[in-house]
Formats: C-alpha cells, structure tokens, sequence
C-alpha cells in the first residue's frame, strides 16, 4: 500500500477551492494565524485543556493510504465535554466577526472528526476563537456535530482530494524509473565526479554543503544531478532550485533541458515573479477587471490535467501557453503547478521570505526537501532585507492629511505622527536614534489603525486617500510581521535622513537556519563562497555541514593576475592616484588591444579617472556606463563587446556588469579592478559591525571586507568562461596584500603576483 502525507489545512484548502480569484481588499490580515496569539490565549487554560496536540489519521482507498496530520490549536475540557479549538488573529473588532470562514471551520471540523475517532466519541464540539488584535478580546462561534456528521464530511474532502492524489500517483513510477535512468549530460571534467560524489553524501547524511567552485566546474548540473538521484528516496519530496537573478534560472533550465533530453521525466515548474507574469497592463486580481482571475479555481483541475498530460519542464513559456489557453492567471498557476513538481526554479523569497515564502510547503513540515541556493553569497544581504521592516513618517503625514475627515483614522494616524516626530527632534544630534524596543504605545496604535484600515478599505475604493492609506496599512503588516519575529540580531533605530522607524536585521542567520532545518539538505554554491567559514556561518550551516573549496579545471596559465600594490585607493588619498590609475589603464589597453572592463569602487571615483583619461587619450574606444540601467540596456552595451571591438567598459564593482555577464573566447580578454570597493560607511553597515563585535567577531571584517572582496572576486569571474578563455585580471591597491584582504581570495587564485 502506498503512502502518502498531507497536512489539515492541506486538505481543506485543496479540496474546497473553487471559484474566482479575487485579491481585492477583503480584510486580508483578519485571519493571519499568529504564534503570539495563540500563546496568550493558550495561557488561559486551565488543567483540564490541552495545547498544541498532534494527531494523525489514516484513510484508505484503493490501497493508497492519505496519512492526514497536523497539530490541534487546543482541546478544552478534556475529560469531560471535549471542545476542538481553532484559534485565528483578526484585525477586526469582535462585532464585526459575522461568522467563521469557510476553510478555517472545515479545518477544525477536520480536527475534530480525528479526536473524535481517536477517542471513540459519539458527538464532539468545536469553538472558532478569532482573536481581536485591536481589542485584544476573543470572539466565539460554537458548534456540536455528531460523529456521524464528521465522518460523511471528512469522508467527502477526502475523496475530492483523492482524485489529485491519484494523478500525481500515476506520473511518480514514470518520474523515479526516469530519474534511475537518466545518464550525465556531459562529459565529466576534472574534479566533476568528486564534486558530485560529496554533494550525493551530504544529502544522504542530511547535511547541508557549501561549495566555492570557480567557472567552468559544472556548478550547476553538479548541484542538479545528484539531487535528482537522491529525488526517488525522498518522502513527499521536492527540490528547490533557488537564484537571485533571471539569467541564473535559465541556467538551471537550461540544464534540466538537457537532462529531459536525456529522458528525464521529473516536473519542473518555473515561478516568475506576479509583476512580471501579470497579463495585464495593471495587475489588479479579481473577476471584475481581470478574464484570468474570473472562474480561476473552477477551470483550474482541466488545465492541471492538460499540463501534467503533455509537458514536464513548465518554464515561463509554457505557462504563458496554457494560461492563454484556458484564460487563467500565470502566476497563480505557477504556483499551483508547483504542488504537482519535482523540481521548483524560483527566486530566494519564495522559500525565506516571511512575506513571499510558498507557505503551502513550510507552514507544516509536510515533505523531504532538497535546496540548490545559486549564487549563495547574494542570500546574505538578501536575507537582511527579507528580515527588516521600517515605517515612514512623511507616508503616515501624508495618509492622515488625505483622510482627515475620517474622525477614526485619522486620530490614530496622528498619534503615531506624534511620536514619530519626537523620535526625528531626538535624532537631530547624531542622525540615529537606538531604542530599546519598539514601544506598546505604538504598537497598539498600529494594530488600532489596521482595525479601522480593514473597515475604510473593504468600502469604497474612489475614496479620499483610499490608495495611500491601502499602502501604509500593508507597510504596517510588514512591520508587524519583523516586529512579530524580532531576535537580538535586530536594532530598532529612528533615521533622521529617512524619517523613519526601522527594525534593521543585522544577522539573519538564525532564521536561514530555521528554514534550512525543513529541508534534507541544502547545497550552497558560488564562486566566490570564500572564506567558506564566513559564509557557512552566515547563512545558517552548522558546525557538522561540508564546506568544500573545488579547484580550477581551467589551466591556469592562461588567466594572469597581477595584484599592483603601489596604488592607494583611500579616501585620504585618491585624488593623488586618479592620474597614476588612468595612466596604468592606458598601459594594459595599450600592450593588448582588445575587449576589457574595468571596475570602480564608485561612480563618482569613475567619473573622476574617466575625465583625465578622455584628456589624455581619447583616441581609445571607451564606454562608461551610468546609474539605473535598465536590463535591455545592460544587453545592448554587452552586444558592443565583439571580438574585434577593442572596447573598455568602465562599470562599478557589485553592479549590473559585475555578475552574470558571460562573455567567452575574445569577447572578452580582461578585467581591470581599481580599489577594494569597500561598501559606504552608513548606518546600517555600523550597525552591522557594532553588531559582530559584540558577538566576539571582527566587525570590520564582516561588515565592509569580506562583502568588498566578494564584488572583486565577481569582477574577476567574468574573465575566463571556458577551458578555452585566456585573459588577465588586474587589480590595484596596496590593500590587496592585507592578510585579511587576501584571505578572501579562493584556493583557484592561488597564482597571484603582487607586484609594487
């Protein structure tokens, strides 16, 4: 008999979708469940209770046995008159809680016919709690249901759940002989097959890998193959391909192309961004204004069946196609087609994001995953956004001057006004102002105002300062979901530039760790993961995990790196060196025309040498490039560099250019790195530092080397794309032969001439 897990809240919303998408402002946070919520209500319990209570049951069809599971918000009166608690946070004020919605009262019916089997009961009650936030009252709906009544109602959700259950059941044989047969698409290079070997006994022993790996090793497939060989093996499994960019997705995509080629049959799903996928001119969800949210969830079980049918990679392309086809929004379709895939290409956000995470998958542990995190050294800071909130002043100034005739906002949103202009008066002296905490006063205005948001927003949309206060309130929800998670890596300051209250993330580690810990395993992969230490740590690896630096397959004869040691690039003082940089520039162009690129730490440090060197030689073909490019630009500048072209491009280190860049062969020859490009010294980045070292690191370090080096690896990695590239990378500073500079430097750059 086969087995197959699915959570509650699983089943219930699976089984009872139907109907339009509509995203229009119904109260959205009304019923967001909350950890603190159900502690203080949890609290209240007296001995005869119970909280938090795991159960399972099993249900058998057609020797599939759905193993249906979850926790129990609370049982009341245990011994007695035994009451199925679910508990949801509301913004709402208690009256105008009408009754439960549907899905969270067929989940606790859900509940209850489990307890109620389990326990041999003939009747069982259930008590919906919704939890005014604004109020901090519950309000009770109370039911009593016989055992016969949740048995034909669990029975019923079962079987509409079945039918998935049997089609996802009938591609998995296909999928596990695939995968068993598949063969590498390449030929192996040197250390391919020790690389590969080390990721397939990281994620037998469930362990995590980080791998600095130059160009040219495979990074990619290495990652993919032996996941999809670990793949069968998995419980409820999926593999999660994470990238920051677009031009890494195609990668991945690329890669699995070829191993379908090959005959794999495993699904692959490709989630693109809402903005991005939206088929209209302006998203706006819901059946009035838009064809593909109308009668989404009715056509959506036909479309699910035609895909699965017909396609197993489901790129952008694809789902563009049958979107098209049966008029049904892309990106929600993306993510539903994500629950019938193996394998999931997406952004970072959908799998650490608090806000933008595929909660479906994580909510409840409900399967055995697999994460390929590209470009692991972008999660870091990343990650320090995904985990920080801030509130602004002028945008709260700004809502209560629209909404001044609303005598229940407003009052709220001036209030908050009030103290934020204290905070900006307190900050005047140093620019910042540190708090201890955020303050309850605030926090019940906050939680106030949503309670009145919820009402002005789910009325008419044409009113007065409806778009500006539909802003603020989810900039609120953002702010209360950090505040919800806040650990000591947090500061909460008030930035007088800024005018604004902010919750910084200085080291977001701890909740990397957290989600890491619902995979198998994860798999870390960059070129520049160095010093391996450093970045294990920070994103959340543990002492036990694998931390592999992979030699060049490349001969490293033809990539030359000569550090130049005689130039200072300090703020103190560069304006001596702006003529002695753009004369070396001149040199290395000079002695071999070709195609180059050379970094600055600044826009401002480019524009400086850029202006001496046009002087001095302006017979040489040079672009610069500018601020704000927009991708098509990016491309266009990058079509430029021909093999004959002979062009510089000067582009600023960490940039646009500066990563995922593929120029091979004599497309490009060098790359000129003037300075270290340490990040600016701001307030975050202090923070940062003030933070490490209090925690026995060298903030320093941490905060402005280790990110400064990584942008100069990144340069240096446009080079040598192929076992067939030859080029130079030439880097000025005399920081370069700082021990803590150089310790960035990966194993593979072990050739590098310092020269003064």
């Amino acid at each position: 008999m086969k087995a197959i897990g699915v959570s509650v809240k699983n089943l219930v919303q699976t089984a009872l979708r139907k109907g339009h998408i509509d995203n229009r402002y119904v109260a959205r946070n009304r019923a967001e469940e909350g950890s603190i919520v159900h502690r203080i209500i949890q609290k209240t319990y007296s001995e005869d209770d119970r909280r938090e209570v795991s159960v399972s049951y099993s249900w058998e069809k057609n020797d599939i046995n759905l193993i249906i599971g979850g926790r129990i918000d609370g049982i009341l009166n245990v011994n007695t008159d035994p009451t199925i608690e679910e508990i949801k946070s509301t913004n709402l004020q208690a009256e105008d809680i009408e009754e439960p919605f549907r899905t969270h009262l067929a989940q606790a019916k859900a509940y209850a016919f489990i307890y109620a089997a389990d326990n041999s009961l003939g009747k069982i009650k259930v008590r919906m709690n919704y939890y005014s936030l604004s109020e901090k009252v519950s309000k009770y709906f109370l039911y009593e249901y016989t055992f016969t009544e949740l048995e034909e109602f669990f029975n019923d959700i079962c079987e509409k759940y079945f039918m998935y259950v049997e089609l996802k059941l009938s591609l998995s044989d296909d999928i596990n002989k695939s995968i068993e047969e598949c063969t590498f698409p390449f030929e192996y290079r040197k250390y391919q097959r020790q690389v590969i070997a080390k990721i397939y006994t990281a994620q037998n022993e469930g362990k995590n890998i980080f791998i600095c790996a130059p160009t040219g090793t495979g990074k990619t497939i290495n990652a993919l193959f032996p996941s999809l060989k670990k793949y069968p093996s998995l419980r409820e499994g999926k593999i999660f391909y994470l990238t920051a960019k677009s031009t890494q997705k195609n990668v991945a995509l690329y890669n699995l192309s070829l191993l379908k080629d090959r005959g794999l049959k495993a699904v692959t799903v490709e989630i693109t961004a809402k903005e991005k996928a939206c088929r209209m001119d302006t998203p706006s969800c819901n059946p009035d204004d838009c064809p593909y949210a109308r009668d989404y969830y009715d056509k959506l079980w036909e479309v699910t069946n035609d895909i699965l049918k017909n396609e197993t990679l489901i790129d952008k392309n694809v789902i563009n196609e049958y979107a098209e086809k049966y008029t049904v929004c892309p990106f929600e379709l993306s993510l539903d087609m994500s629950d019938w895939s193996d394998i999931i290409v997406c952004d970072y956000n959908y799998v650490f994001d608090p806000a933008a995470a595929l909660r479906r998958y994580f909510e409840e542990k409900g399967g055995e995953y697999i994460f390929l995190i590209d470009e692991a050294h972008n999660l870091i800071s990343r990650s320090r956004e995904m985990y920080s909130a801030q509130l602004s002043k002028k945008k709260i100034f700004s809502a209560a001057n629209k909404v001044k005739a609303n005598k229940k906002l407003n009052p709220h949103l001036r209030k908050i006004h009030a103290k934020f202009a204290e905070y900006q008066k307190s900050a005047e002296e140093d620019g910042i102002l540190i708090l201890e905490g955020v303050e309850e006063y605030i926090i019940s205005l906050l939680y106030k105002f949503q309670a009145e948001a919820d009402k002005f927003l789910t009325g008419n949309p044409q009113a007065d300062g409806y778009d500006e206060i539909y802003e603020l309130y989810f900039d609120m929800v953002a702010f209360l979901r950090i505040y919800d998670l806040m650990s000591d890596s947090h500061i909460v300051y008030y930035d007088m530039e800024e005018e604004s209250l902010i919750l910084f993330c200085t080291d977001a580690k701890e909740y990397l760790s957290s989600r890491l810990k619902t995979a198998k395993s994860a798999v870390f992969f960059s070129a520049t993961l160095s010093p391996l230490s450093y970045y294990c740590e920070l994103l959340g690896g543990e002492s036990t995990d694998y931390l592999l630096n992979v030699p060049s397959s490349f001969d490293k004869d033809k990539f030359e790196i000569t550090a130049d040691l005689s130039v200072k690039t300090t703020y103190a003082h560069r304006n001596a060196y702006y003529p002695v940089i753009a004369d070396k520039i001149y040199k290395i162009i000079n002695e071999k025309p070709a195609n180059y690129m050379v970094f600055f730490p600044s826009y401002e440090f480019m524009q400086k040498v850029y202006d001496i060197y046009e002087e001095k030689y302006p017979t040489l073909n040079i672009v610069m490039t500018k601020r704000g490019l927009t991708e098509k630009e990016r491309d266009e500048i990058i079509s430029l560099m021909t093999p004959d072209a002979d062009l510089s491009l000067f582009a600023v280190s960490g940039g646009v250019f500066s990563e995922g860049i593929d120029l091979t062969g004599e497309k490009l020859y060098g790359a000129i790195i003037v300075g270290c490009a340490l990040p600016m010294v701001s307030v975050k980045n202090e923070l940062i530092r003030s933070h490490f070292e209090e925690n026995g690191r060298d903030g320093f370090e941490y905060a402005y080397i280790i990110p400064a080096m990584n942008k100069v690896l990144q340069s240096m990695g446009r080079v040598i794309r192929t076992s067939d590239d030859e080029g130079i990378a030439y880097l000025m500073d005399e920081r370069f032969a700082h021990a803590k500079y150089r310790r960035c430097f990966p194993q593979h750059y072990d050739n590098i001439r310092f020269v003064r």
